[in-house]
């Protein structure tokens, strides 16, 4: 925590010499330390401010230098988005490690605050397919998965995170969300998209 002004002054005067030469009751020199205590306040409150930009999930400063480092906006990001929603969008770029599993693709919808069920299909074969499942079609449905979107995803304002100017609340289709998964996916596979009520 970042000492004050005050805690700067008494610091001050205690390094000081005593003496006759350094009244502590003079008006000039008393206007020094102050004006010295200030500064050096005012310095380690910007390096406590610094040390928190660095830092992508709160940064306020600098949060289009980092979105300009990791490439943002791309294609999946869309106007009016929240500072929170931008922060989040930095963080997946810098951590997301990519992958081709379901679950994976679970985690991305997560992370963009989405619940999803994903399905991959597969072909009616006999003698390893159960009795009574839908045969779905041939062997090109291995190459076919389905996305079901639980409800839509709601973005709330919350005191402290929320600026000026940010909605009291966003309710959104999963456009950022299938942008996602299209950029990611193998190339080869077809992914289908269902939006499924909440329970």
């Amino acid at each position: 925590m970042a000492m004050t002004k005050l805690e700067y002054q008494e610091m001050l005067w205690a390094l000081m010499p005593e003496g006759a030469a350094w009244p502590r009751d003079d008006a000039v020199l008393n206007q020094i330390i102050e004006a010295e205590a200030a500064e050096f306040a005012k310095c380690e409150s910007r390096i406590d401010a610094l040390l928190r930009e660095a830092d992508p999930r709160q940064t306020d400063e600098i949060l289009v230098d980092f979105e300009r480092v990791v490439g943002l906006p791309d294609a999946c990001s869309f106007l009016g988005e929240t500072i929170d929603l931008r922060r989040t969008n930095i963080v997946n770029k810098l951590t997301r490690t990519g992958g081709q599993s379901l679950s994976f693709f679970e985690a991305v919808a997560s992370s963009l605050g989405y619940i999803v069920a994903i399905e991959e299909w597969s072909p009616f074969t006999n003698g390893l397919s159960e009795c009574g499942v839908d045969m779905v079609g041939d062997e090109s449905v291995r190459y076919v998965w389905s996305v079901d979107i639980y409800g839509q995803r709601i973005t709330a304002f919350v005191a402290g995170v929320a600026v000026c100017g940010d909605p009291l609340g966003d309710w959104q289709e999963a456009a950022d969300l299938i942008c996602q998964i299209e950029q990611q996916k193998p190339a080869h596979t077809l992914a289908l998209y269902d939006y499924k009520e909440v329970a």
